[in-house]
C-alpha cells in the first residue's frame, strides 16, 4: 500500500494537488488526516506489483517535491552537498556526487523492471545517469520531465516528435579537444566561446547544435525528439573524427531528459566533460566543469 504512481498520465497530478493545498491554506496534516485526504482524492496504490520502479535523485531544493513515488532505498537526496544549486565547501562532484548517483542507478538497474526515473536535479547528474543507464545496459528507461508546460513522461518511443537541430562548427584554436555546445532551452555558444577562449586551451574546435526554431523552454517535444536530437548530436561528434586522446566538453542547456538520452552516447563520443553554468551569477558567472567519464 502506498501513493498510487502517475503511470502514463501526461500530467503529474500531485503538483496539482500541492497547489490546491497552498490555495485551501492547508499546510499541515497529521497521520489522520492526510489517509482521509488520499482516500477522498483515490492516491492510494492498489495492492499487486508496480509495473515500473520509481527511482528519484535531488540536488535542487525548490520547487514542488516530484519523487513521491520512489521508496526510500529509490530515492537520492543530495541537498546536503549544496547551498543552493552550488557544490558546498568541500564537496566535488567525482568524490562526493558521483558515487551514490552511480550506485543507487546500478541498483535499479539490477532490479530488472523498467525504470521512471525522477530528477529534480542537476544536468551533469542527468547526463551521468544516461551514463550509468545506457544503450547497452538493458535498462527500460523512461523520465518524469518537469518544465514549463505540465510534468509528462518522456519515452524513447512517445512518439513526440519535432525537427532536428541545426549543426555548425567553427575553429578556435590548434588544440585537439572538442567543445560542444547544445542550445535547445538557451543560447550557450556566446558563453562557451568565452569560457574556452578563457579556460580550455586544448579546445581546436565548437561544434553546436541549436534547436531549429531557436532556443526556448518548448524546443524539445518530447522523449523522441529528444532521442533523435542525442543521436544527431552523438553522430556530429563522431563526424567530427578527433584524435586519439581528444577529450569532449559538454555544454548543454536542455530538458534534463535530453541529457540523459545524449549520456546513454557517451561511449560513443569519447571522452567527456561535463560542465554547469552559474545562471544565477551568484559564485562565478559562468562554466565549472563537473563529471569527468572516460
Amino acid at each position: 500500500m502506498g501513493l498510487a504512481a502517475c503511470r502514463d498520465n501526461i500530467e503529474f497530478k500531485y503538483d496539482g494537488a500541492a497547489i490546491a493545498l497552498k490555495l485551501r491554506q492547508i499546510n499541515r496534516l497529521d497521520r489522520d488526516g492526510f489517509r482521509e485526504l488520499v482516500i477522498a482524492e483515490k492516491w492510494l496504490r492498489e495492492e499487486g506489483a508496480e509495473r515500473f520502479l520509481s527511482v528519484a535523485i535531488r540536488s535542487f531544493s525548490d520547487g514542488v517535491a516530484a519523487d513521491l513515488d520512489a521508496s526510500s532505498d529509490n530515492r537520492l537526496s543530495l541537498l546536503g552537498h549544496f547551498r543552493g544549486r552550488y557544490l558546498d565547501d568541500g564537496a566535488t562532484w567525482d568524490g562526493t556526487i558521483r558515487s551514490p548517483v552511480v550506485g543507487l542507478l546500478e541498483r535499479a538497474k539490477s532490479d530488472g523492471r523498467r525504470i521512471r526515473l525522477t530528477l529534480n536535479a542537476h544536468s551533469s547528474i542527468a547526463f551521468l545517469a544516461g551514463t550509468v543507464l545506457g544503450l547497452k545496459s538493458g535498462a527500460d528507461v523512461e523520465l518524469l520531465q518537469r518544465g514549463r508546460a505540465p510534468t509528462s513522461v518522456w519515452r524513447a518511443d512517445d512518439g513526440k516528435i519535432g525537427p532536428p537541430a541545426s549543426t555548425a562548427m567553427e575553429a578556435v584554436g590548434q588544440g585537439r579537444d572538442l567543445a560542444l555546445a547544445v542550445s535547445l532551452s538557451r543560447h550557450a555558444l556566446d558563453d562557451v566561446r568565452d569560457y574556452v577562449g578563457q579556460h580550455l586551451p586544448d579546445v581546436g574546435r565548437i561544434l553546436h547544435l541549436v534547436a531549429a526554431n531557436g532556443p526556448n523552454q518548448s524546443a524539445v517535444a518530447g522523449g523522441a525528439h529528444a532521442v533523435v536530437i542525442a543521436d544527431q548530436v552523438a553522430e556530429a561528434v563522431r563526424a567530427a573524427r578527433l584524435p586519439f586522446g581528444s577529450v569532449v566538453h559538454l555544454f548543454v542547456t536542455a530538458p534534463n531528459a535530453f541529457s540523459f538520452f545524449l549520456g546513454q552516447h557517451r561511449p560513443a563520443m569519447g571522452p567527456t566533460v561535463v560542465y554547469e553554468y552559474d545562471f544565477e551569477r551568484r559564485v562565478h558567472g559562468t562554466y565549472m566543469p563537473t563529471f569527468r567519464i572516460d
